[in-house]
This record gives C-alpha cells, structure tokens and sequence, in this order.
C-alpha cells in the first residue's frame, strides 16, 4: 500500500479523478507519450499499476488489454501473457464498454485473484441505452422511491456533488463536471 503526505494525498485524488476522466472520455496517449509521461514518472508510474489499460492500433482497433507491473512489463488477463507496445499504437484506458463480455470477465477475475485494488471500478458499468435519451433526459428512473440518504451515498461514491441549497436550505440535484469533456451532467 502506498503512503503519502498531505500535499501527495491532493495530488494522487486529483490524477485518479484524471485518468477517470481519461476513461470516460476514451483518451489516447500515443505509446511514446504514455512511457514518457506515465510509466517513467516516479509518482503516476505506480498509480497505472492499479488500471487496466487498452493497446490500440493506428486505427482506434483494439490489440490487447494489459496491465503495468512494478518492474515495467505489461500482461494480459490470460495470467501472465505479455504484452509488447509498439511506436504508431495508441493506450487507452480500458472500460466495460469497450472490451467483450467475456474480456470484462476475465479482467473482473484476474483483479479478484491478485487483488488488485483499481483505482476506481472499469468493469461493472455498461452504456446507457441511447434509445432512452429524450432531449438530453434520461427518465428510466422517473417515479422510482428511494430515501434522500441512499442517493446521496450512491452518488457520492459515484463523485457527484450536491448542488446549492435554495430558499429554506433545501436542494434538489446532484452534478457532476468533466471538465476534459466539457460535459456537465445533473441529476434533479
């Protein structure tokens, strides 16, 4: 387990919440970047360790899932394959969305087996269905009951905040801002 002082702490949770935004926004580093950038740096090095990463071709195609060990190498979830990267390939980092049923499996077993501690969940989670989008709303969950606690704790872990409290101190949405995106979503 990693230690850090105060100001490490601040500025672990705000490259977490970056490579979330990586994730969600399907960045792509080309290969040389992500070495120089991210595996050679003293601090993001060991923090990749904890992700499951996407090699891509020029193309956008995916080559292979892997994960970065302290010594440098890269393996699959087929325990232990290694993976070699290449100069005109592309890293991502990798989401349930974009990898195969049974990938997402396999990857969900290996992080059990070794337990790994990613550092937020990439597998559990699918794509909304796009069909329930109506002038931006998705209402699937209109007129469900849940207690105001529970949704805050759900969303809460989910990294959404608490919007401003209106007149009598109440309020009434949660949101969330990808500012890699430019994307703010809000939950009313």
């Amino acid at each position: 387990a990693l230690t850090y002082g105060i100001e490490e702490s601040v500025a672990v949770s705000l490259l977490i919440n970056r490579f979330y935004q990586a994730m969600c926004a399907e960045r792509r580093w080309r290969v040389e970047d992500w070495r120089e950038y991210l595996q050679h740096h003293p601090l993001v090095s060991r923090l990749i360790q904890d992700l499951v990463w996407l090699q891509l071709d020029k193309n956008g195609q995916l080559i292979n899932s892997f994960r970065s060990n302290e010594k440098g190498y890269f393996t699959t979830n087929e325990y232990g394959a290694e993976v070699l990267l290449y100069e005109n390939q592309f890293i991502t980092v990798a989401h349930s969305a974009l990898l195969s049923s049974d990938d997402t499996a396999q990857w969900q077993a290996y992080l059990k087996v070794y337990k790994v501690n990613t550092l937020f969940d990439q597998f559990s989670a699918s794509l909304p269905d796009i069909g329930k989008f109506k002038d931006g709303i998705i209402d699937d969950r209109l007129g469900w009951l849940m207690d105001s606690f529970t949704l805050r704790d759900v969303l809460k872990k989910l990294g959404y905040e608490r919007d401003n409290s209106e007149d009598g101190g109440y309020f009434y949405s949660y949101y969330k801002y990808f500012d890699s995106l430019n994307i703010y979503i809000n939950i009313e």
